[in-house]
């Protein structure tokens, strides 16, 4: 039977072939035919490092930027006065 056949190599000649099924959607397979020295398919790991592994340089990039522009850009916070200080000043503090 004539059929497309999935190689990583040029073919000729009589070739040794798996059929297999193939995850298409989530709800739909397909099947394709492969030569017997196919790679297999992975089954995410990689995959799912390199996200997590992106989120984690991200965030901590994010996080080492914001506390850099916050160090250099933001005004200083205002002086909370103490009792003492208020005494020392002469102010005195509001009730209400």
């Amino acid at each position: 039977v004539p059929e497309r056949v999935k190689s990583v190599h040029a073919l000729s000649g009589t070739v040794a072939v798996n059929e297999r099924t193939v995850q298409a959607t989530r709800r739909t397979t397909r099947r394709e035919v492969v030569t017997a020295d196919y790679p297999g398919h992975s089954d995410g790991t990689l995959f799912f490092l390199m996200i997590i592994g992106f989120l984690a340089v991200s965030g901590g990039l994010g996080f080492y930027l914001g506390w850099q522009v916050e160090k250099r850009f933001m005004p200083e916070p205002p002086e909370k006065l103490t009792p003492e200080s208020e005494k020392r000043s002469g102010r005195r503090r509001s009730k209400g």
